[in-house]
């Protein structure tokens, strides 16, 4: 018997083309540790029974070089001496915190948080940057149960900030806090950065498949697989639609997102979706061409719920596609990231801090093309399967098994994308897809029955939409 085991938010309301470059791009998912350096104090707002509430504004530097923001987690401890070194912990206690920094200093300048609020925030203009500082701190509180805001959904705190009446400065600053607290309560989920490259626009299919009698140019004839013959330049070409998409924004590269191929048929290039050329650079040891994905939806194809995508065209010449063949279509870009750390003080009496990651990272991609004539066929097949809760929205953490009649056994845990993939399964078998375990909240549903293609990608979509229940 052969036995194979396989280990495989919604933010609408945020602008994400508003956030500022950081200096570098990388994350602190591989430090150790931070020192923490005070960057801004100040003592602007007054507490509902009485007194002052400080606050601050800080800048971490990791044990591998990286910088960016810090803000304390408690306030009225006192903060870290800036030589010691707390532990980075991963934090995941509140989205909203993550608006909190996202919508707050520094991730939007002074000048587009300005902008932003011209119509909300009262006296606006005059609001300076260490006050911007001081508001982003409290709003991060805020979100932390720490201090109360009338006006806002966050009422849970030691203290209460007492909302100005008359004093100009208090009054911008109190009202710059309620907003950044109005964008970051529409924060119900963590956003995660990834990149993707798709054969359909709104099915998550991450490769071309072809498979025809006469390859290419039958697929052509015929209409299938989404392949056409098109002139472009006065040269002939085989066509395919592709898409590429990041779950966060990509304004960090001008909102364009490089696609290549470096083993792709001689002369295969690659144009905007109605054949216009697309600007290109020299990069990865290939020519890159950079597509618009400044295009923002919702979507159920990630588990952040929307995306940045744009839809490009592979195009391959009529006189060097060979009767079968196969490469790889890669996209590289820029995207922004919001993951937040906690960077752990043991001492009680000293502040613990939430740092974000610097404001964007690298992110890549690849999706495989190919295309197979019938007389040639494998005889393995793939299967891509996807977990989906209501609406559509990925579920992770979902274990399944797949056997087959003829004694293939594998199983896998969906990702964050509620996605497991399979590969290089006998197609001859008859399988049965098994739920093992549902992630939490969810009940396990019904085995299902799943038959194979060789040579092809079936794509099965679960869809739970209740929390209770056997269906």
């Amino acid at each position: 018997m052969k036995k194979r085991v396989i280990a495989l938010f919604l933010a609408a309301i945020t602008i994400f083309g508003m956030l500022t470059a950081p200096a570098n791009a990388a994350g602190l998912s591989g430090s150790g540790t931070v020192t923490i350096q005070q960057a801004g104090y100040g003592k602007y707002l007054s507490k509902k029974n009485g007194g002052t509430i400080g606050g601050g504004y800080w800048k971490y530097t990791s044990n591998d070089g990286l910088t960016g923001t810090a803000y304390c987690v408690n306030h009225g401890l006192k903060g870290v001496s800036p030589s010691k070194a707390l532990t980075v912990q991963e934090y995941n206690r509140n989205p909203k915190t993550m608006g909190a920094f996202a919508s707050g200093y520094p991730n939007r300048t002074l000048e587009q948080f300005k902008e932003l609020h011209q119509t909300d925030v009262r006296g606006i203009n005059s609001l300076t940057e260490d006050e911007y500082k001081y508001a982003t701190q409290m709003a991060v509180w805020a979100t932390c149960g720490q201090v109360s805001v009338p006006g806002t959904a966050f009422s849970a705190g030691r203290d209460v900030l007492a909302e100005p009446t008359s004093d100009a400065q208090q009054i911008r600053i109190f009202d710059s806090v309620k907003a950044i607290l109005r964008l970051a309560n529409g924060w119900s989920k963590y956003l995660y950065t990834g990149m993707y490259i798709r054969a359909e626009e709104n099915q998550d299919v991450r490769g071309v498949e072809v498979v025809h009698e006469r390859g290419l140019a039958g697929a052509a004839e015929s209409n299938t697989d989404g392949i056409k013959k098109e002139t472009i330049n006065g040269k002939e070409y085989y066509t395919r639609v592709m898409y590429v998409a990041s779950a966060t924004s990509t304004w960090i590269d001008g909102r364009k997102t490089k696609v290549y191929s470096t083993d792709a048929p001689q002369g295969t290039i690659f144009v905007a979706e109605n054949n216009s050329p697309l600007e290109t650079v020299q990069e990865n040891g290939a020519t890159c061409y950079k597509v618009d994905t400044s295009k923002n939806r919702t979507t159920n194809l990630n588990a952040n719920g929307e995306e940045y995508y744009g839809a490009f065209k592979v195009c391959i010449p009529v006189d060097t596609a060979a009767d079968e063949g196969s490469f790889t279509v890669k996209a590289v870009g820029g995207v922004a990231q919001y993951n937040l750390f906690l960077a752990y003080n043991p001492a009680a009496s000293e502040q613990s801090y939430i740092i974000s990651d610097p404001g964007y990272t690298t992110c890549d991609a690849q999706a495989p093309f190919k295309w197979t004539t019938t007389e040639d066929l494998p005889e393995t097949a793939s299967l891509q399967v996807i977990k989906a809760g209501a609406g559509g929205a990925p579920l992770e953490g979902a274990e399944f098994t797949l056997t087959g009649d003829g004694g293939t056994t594998v199983t896998g845990t969906t990702d964050r994308n509620g996605q497991i993939v399979w590969r290089d399964l006998p197609a001859d078998e008859k399988y049965t897809l098994t739920e093992t375990a549902a992630p939490e909240g969810y009940q396990i549903i019904a085995p299902m029955n799943v038959t194979l293609t060789p040579g092809r990608t079936e794509y099965l979509t679960v869809t739970d939409d209740t929390e209770k229940g056997f269906i």
